[in-house]
């Protein structure tokens, strides 16, 4: 089974693609028209964490650089020594983000991680020297010969940059493009108007194909396969989920959700490595589950109870008879009710309580008099009627589910 959810939280909140959320140099001198190769990059992390993530051999290889490793070996002792990371920061902890122009993104894992790490290497080599009785030039040489030591000042910089990028306001989106949000407050996941990627260009294409739009191409025949496929997406969640451009048009681009995005990331590069970190995390048994899973809607909701939102989700399961029902916060990571239940059983409990809730307790004083009875125009359609004259409400009491295909999904 598809776990859907476990893949939204390890997809960051502003795109598809982490933002860049502060760089640091100073570390290694490059010509100044390159001054991009000796910047170490934070990066956005998944969606409801706090913290910006770092690609580790990158910042390594830097940082070994800037004690006077030659540039040839210092890749190369970098991958030694997040090799040896990787034993010491939980598996969980690392990410594979999705890169336009990359799909061998490499692992990243969070800052503060990256610095615990770094400074439990210096300890391991302090107390090393320690027990040998080095001289300053013999743990100079030790140093040198066990790995990278930083000095503190360079480990406490790293921390500094850390908090100073997380409480800067710098995220815009559908929801705040007045005022930026810092990562402290951003929201815990994408807002659905966010969830829609800006596509100029296929992703992953490495420009060998030329002119895209035009020819015979890999992503031309999944665009065309996606259109009836994007027009059921539309048709099922109420809004749409693919833009498709004008492709004679210089200046029209392609609007497309991030899922389907992933969809072309797991047609084109199925053995890459993003698309096999996207399979660990959903727990799809192969890359065909989960292409199945980014184009097969859930159901979802939101609960406002006296302020506490809450998202209601449906996920179909192998089993056609069952969904997967969660029900979580809407800003937070918090699971409030999780489990596998009756399809069938679940559409009838939510029709029951729908015609109950409208016909015993809904205030429509409240909801369309607005306490103002001459506000309604005589076209008007009131929020009771909306709920309760669909067809499928009527099926309340059917022990065998829903017929119609409002509610075929669940």
């Amino acid at each position: 089974m598809v776990d859907i959810s476990a893949l939204m939280r390890v997809l960051p909140v502003s795109a598809l693609e982490p933002d860049w959320m502060a760089s640091l140099g100073g570390f290694i001198d490059v010509p100044k028209d390159r001054g991009w190769q000796e910047r170490i990059w934070l990066l956005e992390p998944p969606a409801g964490q706090r913290v910006p993530y770092i690609e580790p051999v990158e910042a390594l290889e830097k940082l070994l650089r800037r004690q006077g490793v030659a540039p040839e070996d210092a890749k190369a002792r970098a991958l030694e020594a997040v090799t040896r990371m990787k034993e010491d920061v939980a598996g969980d902890h690392w990410v594979n983000f999705f890169d336009v122009l990359e799909p061998e993104s490499p692992e990243c894992l969070p800052l503060p991680d990256f610095v615990a790490w770094l400074r439990n290497e210096r300890r391991r080599v302090n107390r090393l020297a320690s027990d040998l009785k080095l001289d300053a030039q013999g743990f100079k040489e030790l140093a040198s010969e066990e790995m990278l030591v930083p000095s503190d000042n360079i480990v406490d910089f790293f921390e500094q940059a850390a908090e100073v990028a997380a409480s800067t306001p710098m995220f815009r989106g559908p929801e705040n493009w007045d005022e930026a949000w810092s990562l402290e407050n951003l929201l815990a996941l994408p807002p659905p108007k966010a969830m829609i990627e800006f596509v100029p260009g296929p992703p992953w294409d490495n420009f060998e194909w030329g002119d895209w739009k035009t020819g015979d191409n890999p992503f031309l025949r999944w665009r065309e396969a996606m259109c009836p496929i994007a027009q059921e997406l539309e048709t099922a969640l109420g809004e749409p989920v693919y833009y498709f451009a004008d492709l004679s048009s210089d200046i029209d681009d392609d609007d497309v959700h991030r899922f389907l995005v992933l969809h072309w990331c797991c047609t084109h590069k199925p053995e890459s490595a993003f698309v096999r970190y996207l399979l660990k995390v959903s727990g799809a048994r192969d890359v065909e589950e989960l292409k199945a899973a980014l184009i097969d809607p859930a159901i979802e909701m939101e609960i406002d109870e006296e302020g506490q939102e809450a998202v209601l989700t449906a996920l179909r399961t192998g089993d056609p008879q069952r969904v997967l029902l969660r029900v979580t916060r809407k800003y937070e990571n918090t699971t409030l009710l999780e489990g596998v239940v009756p399809r069938a059983t679940l559409s009838a409990a939510l029709k029951t309580e729908l015609i109950r809730f409208f016909t015993a307790d809904f205030d429509p004083q409240h909801w369309d008099l607005r306490d103002d009875p001459e506000d309604i125009k005589d076209d008007h359609v009131y929020i009771k009627d909306t709920i309760l004259n669909p067809l499928w409400l009527a099926t309340a009491d059917s022990a065998n589910g829903p017929h119609s295909r409002e509610t075929e999904a669940l």
